[in-house]
């Protein structure tokens, strides 16, 4: 009996443990949004506001998701779907509330990040958990972030184009970089704070301890995405983008293509090739 009951006390350490990637992640992503929209000389106001709300609708149900296994049933089935029950409840209920606070755009966000983190629980695959918080959550930001872009607050007909381009170069620019920094935060804290997961993909891939590499390598494709979205704030007008003299979101993920594929060279073991790459 005390063996069975250390074993759950364990589960539930290691429950908890999972928690700490959608912390991380999510306080990386915002402040990764504060730091950016600082840079840009934008006064936050309302922006943060909507950024902390966001950040908590993706949060509060990945944590929920990740806690899954707690719940008091054999089944894993049975676990997904009443976590599923309760999530809907409680974002139809919230939207029914408040529907102008809680809208519909966060009851889909809830429901689908609880439901899909809950399902990548299950299975241990907790890597792939950690990119689809940054995805999902950096997204949302990424709308938020390219809404406020000061070039593009410009009504006339005459360069709509550019106001779109601009928006578009914005979005793509702060949800690639948010991604790659979930990823940097997702390497740094597997094999250390938390356990690695069992997923395929991720489950070669050395820890921390084990090699830097990884870190390093996921370190200069954020560096890469940074460059076009800070670059981008610093305009002033959209004629000065409609130049383009900047570094864009396309040559920062030229980069980040090729930064990957030489990590795939010398994780193959292929030098000669990572050395004619950088060349």
């Amino acid at each position: 009996m005390d063996g069975m009951e250390s074993k759950k006390d364990d589960s539930k350490v290691a429950q908890f443990g999972n928690l700490i990637s959608p912390v991380a992640i999510a306080a990386s992503l915002l402040f990764l949004f504060m730091a950016t929209s600082s840079l840009d000389g934008r006064d936050l106001g309302n922006e943060l506001n909507s950024a902390i709300f966001v950040t908590l609708s993706v949060l509060v149900p990945a944590c929920i998701g990740r806690s899954s296994r707690l719940i008091p049933l054999e089944n894993c089935a049975l676990r997904i779907g009443s976590l599923a029950l309760a999530l809907l409840v409680v974002g139809a209920t919230s939207n029914y509330l408040d529907p102008e606070s809680f809208n519909h755009m966060f009851v889909t966000t809830f429901f689908f990040v609880g439901f899909v983190t809950a399902l990548m629980n299950e299975s241990g695959r907790t890597e792939e958990s950690s990119i689809f918080i940054s995805s999902i959550l950096g997204m949302r930001l990424a709308a938020i972030y390219a809404s406020g872009l000061t070039i593009a607050q410009n009504d006339s007909e005459v360069v709509v184009d550019w106001v779109r381009e601009s928006l578009g170069s914005a979005f793509f620019s702060f949800w690639l970089a948010s991604i790659s920094l979930g990823f940097f935060a997702m390497v740094l804290i597997r094999g250390t704070v938390e356990k690695k997961g069992s997923g395929r993909f991720f489950r070669t891939l050395p820890t921390i301890r084990e090699s830097p590499d990884a870190a390093a390598y996921s370190a200069l494709i954020f560096a890469s995405f940074m460059i076009p979205l800070v670059w981008l704030g610093q305009l002033d007008s959209l004629a000065e983008f409609s130049e383009g003299s900047h570094l864009g979101v396309g040559w920062a993920t030229f980069t980040a293509l090729v930064i990957f594929t030489h990590a795939f060279f010398r994780s193959e073991g292929w030098h000669v090739l990572a050395s004619l790459l950088i060349v």
